[in-house]
């Protein structure tokens, strides 16, 4: 693979583009869950789309894109939809550069980028890979935030943990003792380790990142309060408002006011 320092936050990130495709799909495009070797990139240009994972749906609509990182468990569908579909593999070092989970972005790029992508995919030569390489990391600036983790030695050893706490069963969290195990740890050596790391103790981070999903499921108006606990992990509608009024200083129903006019 090469290697491609062009912005500093993309410094040491290795790319292989391996398929890049545009369609146009209806209904007929549905899929059951499926966990991929590779990353999967999606850009959405006009229509809509649904992908899905633990942590729920996601809508798409034009102008938004979605990385499946490796082995992401997710799930996709759509009525009617135009985007683009980029496979490749991916490292930071000697590990896979990303977080499990989907992960999703407003698309600010131009189809210049894609264009160049697929004039060059599949490359066939040195020059054709580089072309190829070069603007699939291009095409990957607006998740560069989430290589943040591969950058700071005190958070890459809980890689693991981290992809353990995006994947729980929603209501299902991991006890906290199971997570320090697969460190090797005991719970409260671990928790002191997590908080130098993050600023914050596991329990909270969970917290935070259970907000973070619900905060994004209410932005879809056909999301119910009462799924939106459930499917964030908790109890019921009651438990998220007294969470939310907590953590954010409001309730779910005014975020959703507010979410509307941004």
């Amino acid at each position: 693979m090469v290697h491609f320092p062009p912005e500093p936050s993309l410094a040491g990130f290795h790319v292989d583009p391996l398929m890049i495709r545009r369609y146009r799909l209806d209904a007929r495009w549905r899929g059951q869950e499926v966990a991929d070797p590779f990353h999967r990139l999606y850009i959405v240009h006009d229509g809509e789309a649904w992908w899905s994972d633990a942590a729920g749906p996601r809508h798409l609509g034009p102008g938004r894109a979605v990385l499946v990182p490796a082995l992401t468990r997710h799930a996709y569908r759509c009525q009617a939809v135009e985007l683009t579909v980029v496979h490749f593999h991916a490292a930071r070092g000697s590990q896979d550069p990303f977080p499990v989970g989907l992960h999703e972005r407003p698309w600010t790029l131009g189809d210049d980028v894609v264009r160049r992508l697929h004039q060059a995919c599949p490359p066939s030569g040195p020059a054709a890979g580089l072309i190829a390489r070069r603007a699939l990391l291009d095409l990957l600036i607006p998740f560069a935030d989430l290589l943040a983790l591969a950058e700071d030695p005190l958070r890459v050893p809980f890689r693991g943990v981290l992809a353990v706490i995006e994947s729980e069963v929603p209501g299902q969290p991991v006890p906290i003792p199971a997570l320090a195990t697969m460190m090797g740890l005991g719970a409260n050596q671990f928790t002191r380790r997590f908080r130098a790391a993050f600023g914050q103790t596991p329990v909270r981070y969970r917290r935070s990142r259970r907000l973070a999903r619900a905060q994004h499921l209410l932005r879809d108006p056909a999301q119910t309060l009462e799924r939106v606990a459930e499917v964030c992990g908790f109890s019921d509608a009651f438990h998220l408002n007294k969470v939310f009024r907590q953590d954010l200083g409001l309730t779910p129903s005014e975020f959703r006011r507010q979410a509307a006019t941004w």
